[in-house]
């Protein structure tokens, strides 16, 4: 087509004259016909391109100055576009093409010359070269203003540039972001197009809890990436003050964090560990914190926060080293009197308690002798308890000789306390003799007539050696009295003196009972000389009559008729105590056998009461003998004891009950005696007789002494109806009896 189109011009064009000539290169006087675009120079700063393949730049190193397009056909468009390297370069068309659009649109109807110029504009730089009066820190190719810890509202001027020459920061936007901060009224930057501004920037603590973060950024429209400022404070903590009240005896220290505490400055909520320290520690302990919120803490040490003004202080007290206290509870006057009491008889015991008062276990417990014409029975051990209590039993018992007012002292001491306490003793020996008709003098002048006139009644006539003896006479009858000689198998009158009779309450009774009443047999012996202080045994025989036989009207205890009855205890307590002034009470038959049978009975009861035997220890858990004997610490032992020898153990009285009788007047009121009594019949306390004198059993056996009482022999509350008759006496090793031949006797009526 193009030939055919050439070939078609040419055939119409007119006839040329030799000196016209068609310029087919380009440039001035080129072809027309294919008019050719020249790119002269060669575009160094971008390039210059075309829809018809034109692709035109250069740079230094380039060897051709120019591009050479190949030719148009006449009259076509081309459209030139020029780009240059560097955005926002200003262009600039010459040649055939003008203005500084970035293209160019030519038509071809001649040869055409094109040249372009690139002028790169500067770009403005927003910078902030300083804020006052906040610092500005670089972090991470950011800056940072930091407010701190402000209490009040604080602002900051910013101070904003352009450090491009020939450029102006177009249309300036303030932002500021985060709570706490913000842009105030003096701001020279926010809508504005110039090279140098301020912006004041504040910061507000008053409603903020903790750190606040932000950030502001400024830009310009003709700035691609604008600055961002990141911004930071808090709030002012509320500070106080600590005061520490230095105590008397010790110091207080303070810590918080691990470093000494401040005393001014300190901020809310600061945690403070107060320790409080002895100035001398074997002296001193700390005692309480003087300061409400260690108020309840009972330990040297305090943990605290501090919120407020606070003043601290403590209080050390002395030292409470635990230590035993030896205490004397009673008697408190430490004096102990006991009434008058004849030579040969036993007074009402008095009781020593002894207490440890201290904290700690008291050692080397030390119970004194008591001088003669006194005896004592004690349940302490050489330790007490903390707390614990133990007693010790005194009893006045005057002796041959001694005359007037005995006196003494009982020591008692232990290791905290070796001066201990002096328990004084005094009693009266009771005279039983007129000043002129007793003695040893005058005895001769008495008969049985005058012997008690002569004596102020405190003579007593020896029917058997028609001699007056200086020994009271008791209220009781006097009896005839026998001897059984076994050897030489004969009876005599012996040179003894027996007294006896049946007691209703304290009085003396003729005989006569009814049934539900009680009764007390006690007996009187003065025995031979030749046998005082010799160890015999105490018989007692009972004869039991239902009812009288056929021709008689009273009893008189005539062997033939009834049934005897030997009171012989079984070998057990439960019935020998019943003569007290041979054997003693519950509690002193109890340590006796204690004592007697040593650890083989303690191991027996021990584990009767189900408790822990300690056979290394010889032990009842943690209990020693001499500690379960105490019946006021413990009372297992003794209820133990009870059951084993058939008694009855009374948990509110502390008495083993239902042994055997009641016991006599002067110690009833002992609540380790029982209060239950048996009837004669009972075959576990009376045995009947087979009429034999080797089936004569004793009751008891004991030392005789010049007057020997045996109150409450047999005591019982009636219930049976009938006549009773009962012998006693007593028994010397070599089988000789002295008794009562004219028996007690009483009759039990419905």
């Amino acid at each position: 087509m193009k030939t055919i189109f050439l070939f078609l011009i040419v055939g119409m064009l007119p006839s040329l004259s030799n000196a016209e000539s068609i310029d087919i290169v380009g440039g001035n006087g080129g072809n027309k016909l294919n008019p050719q675009l020249i790119i002269d120079p060669k575009p160094l700063s971008g390039k210059i391109t075309a829809d018809t393949n034109i692709d035109c730049s250069g740079d230094a190193n380039t060897t051709s100055t120019k591009c050479d397009t190949t030719a148009y056909a006449t009259g076509a468009s081309v459209t030139l576009t020029a780009t240059p390297n560097t955005q926002g370069a200003t262009i600039a068309w010459g040649g055939d093409c003008s203005g500084n659009l970035s293209t160019c649109s030519l038509t071809m109807t001649a040869a055409k010359t094109v040249t372009v110029t690139f002028t790169a504009v500067a770009t403005p730089v927003i910078n902030v070269p300083s804020a006052t009066p906040i610092a500005i820190t670089q972090v991470s190719s950011q800056d940072t203003i930091a407010f701190g810890e402000q209490s009040a509202k604080t602002t900051t001027t910013l101070t904003v540039s352009n450090t491009v020459a020939n450029s102006t920061l177009q249309n300036i936007s303030v932002a500021v972001n985060g709570t706490g901060f913000s842009k105030t009224t003096t701001d020279t930057c926010s809508g504005q197009s110039v090279n140098n501004c301020t912006v004041e920037i504040a910061f507000d603590p008053t409603n903020l809890p903790s750190l606040a973060t932000g950030s502001i950024t400024i830009s310009a429209t003709n700035v691609t990436t604008g600055k961002t400022i990141n911004l930071s404070g808090s709030k002012k903590a509320d500070t106080y003050s600590l005061t520490v009240n230095q105590p008397a005896n010790g110091t207080i220290s303070c810590t918080s964090n691990g470093s000494p505490c401040l005393t001014t400055g300190i901020v809310a909520g600061t945690p403070v560990t107060l320790t409080a320290t002895s100035s001398d520690s074997t002296k001193f302990e700390f005692a309480n914190w003087l300061v409400d919120a260690c108020a309840s803490n009972t330990t040297a040490s305090c943990n605290l926060t501090i919120n407020a003004n606070t003043t601290v202080g403590a209080t050390f007290k002395e030292k409470t080293v635990p230590k035993a206290v030896l205490k004397i509870v009673e008697p408190s006057s430490l004096s102990i009197s006991f009434a008058e009491t004849e030579i040969g008889q036993t007074s009402t015991e008095q009781t020593v308690t002894i207490s440890n008062a201290g904290d700690a276990e008291l050692t080397n417990l030390t119970i004194g002798e008591v001088p003669a014409g006194f005896t004592k029975l004690t349940t302490c051990g050489t330790t007490l308890a903390k707390a614990g209590i133990c007693t010790v039993a005194v009893k006045f018992t005057p002796q041959t000789g001694q005359t007037g007012t005995i006196t003494g002292v009982l020591k008692i001491t232990s290791t905290d306390n070796p001066n201990g306490f002096s328990i004084n003793l005094s009693g009266t020996v009771k005279s039983i003799t007129s000043p002129s008709a007793c003695n040893e003098n005058s005895l001769s002048v008495c008969n049985q007539t005058d012997c008690e006139t002569k004596t102020n009644g405190k003579g007593l006539w020896n029917t058997a050696t028609q001699t007056p003896i200086c020994i009271a006479k008791p209220d009781l009858k006097q009896l005839s009295a026998l001897a059984i000689n076994v050897k030489a198998g004969v009876l005599e009158t012996p040179k003894a003196m027996l007294f006896g009779g049946a007691r209703k309450g304290n009085t003396i009774s003729q005989g006569e009972f009814l049934i539900g009443e009680t009764v007390s047999i006690d007996g009187f012996i003065v025995p031979e000389t030749a046998h005082l202080n010799q160890d015999v045994d105490i018989l007692v025989l009972g004869r039991y009559l239902a009812a009288l036989p056929t021709g008689k009207t009273e009893d008189d205890c005539d062997p033939q008729f009834g049934d005897y009855y030997v009171n012989i205890g079984n070998g057990n307590y439960r019935d020998n105590y019943c003569v007290l002034d041979l054997i003693g009470t519950f509690q002193k038959h109890l340590t006796d056998t204690i004592q007697q049978h040593g650890n083989a009975l303690f191991e027996e009861l021990c584990k009767s009461a189900n408790k822990t035997w300690k056979p290394a220890e010889k032990t009842c858990g943690d209990e020693t003998t001499q500690t379960a004997l105490d019946i006021t610490k413990s009372t297992w032992l003794p209820e133990s004891y009870c059951t084993r020898i058939n008694g009855t153990w009374n948990a509110t009285t502390k008495s083993c009950d239902n042994l055997c009788n009641a016991s006599r007047n002067d110690v009833v009121s002992n609540p380790l005696l029982p209060t239950t009594r048996r009837s004669i019949n009972a075959e576990s306390y009376w045995a009947r007789w087979n009429g034999k004198l080797d089936g004569l059993k004793a009751l008891a056996r004991g030392k005789l002494s010049e007057r020997t009482e045996l109150r409450g022999l047999y005591m019982d509350t009636l219930n049976y109806t009938g006549h009773v008759c009962i012998n006693f006496g007593y028994r010397l090793d070599d089988g000789k009896i002295i008794f009562n031949g004219e028996p007690v006797k009483y009759r039990v009526s419905p």
